[in-house]
């Protein structure tokens, strides 16, 4: 999956600070016995964060805003499909939502009957 350059450099620093490598499989944050992530584990760490700042969402919210934000970022729709994984376009779709003040911008800034 591609990464930002943003990202890459904090993953760096966390890979500095940490002293870590790669996991032998890969694992970036492997858990405390050297597997990968689980679903289960992924809940876990979003209801810790969830209880620290006092605020309620799920990973797919998570997963819908970070989609939703790749499109308002001009991102094409198969890119979008391709980083989150799907296999068909379709279903990147029902993460989109229509941000109905962005398409009015772009519906006034059109000239069409000029």
């Amino acid at each position: 999956m591609p990464l930002d350059n943003a990202l890459i450099k904090l993953l760096h620093h966390y890979m500095k600070r940490a002293r870590t490598q790669l996991h032998d499989e890969g694992f970036l944050f492997p858990t405390v016995h050297g597997n990968a992530l689980q679903g289960r584990d992924m809940r876990r760490m979003i209801e810790k964060i969830r209880y620290s700042i006092s605020f309620h969402f799920t990973w797919h919210q998570l997963r819908h805003t970070f989609a939703t934000e790749l499109v308002r970022n001009n991102f094409d729709i198969y890119n979008i499909s391709r980083i989150l994984g799907h296999s068909k376009v379709d279903t990147t779709k029902i993460y989109l939502s229509v941000d109905v003040g962005r398409l009015k911008k772009q519906l006034d800034g059109l000239q069409l009957f000029s």
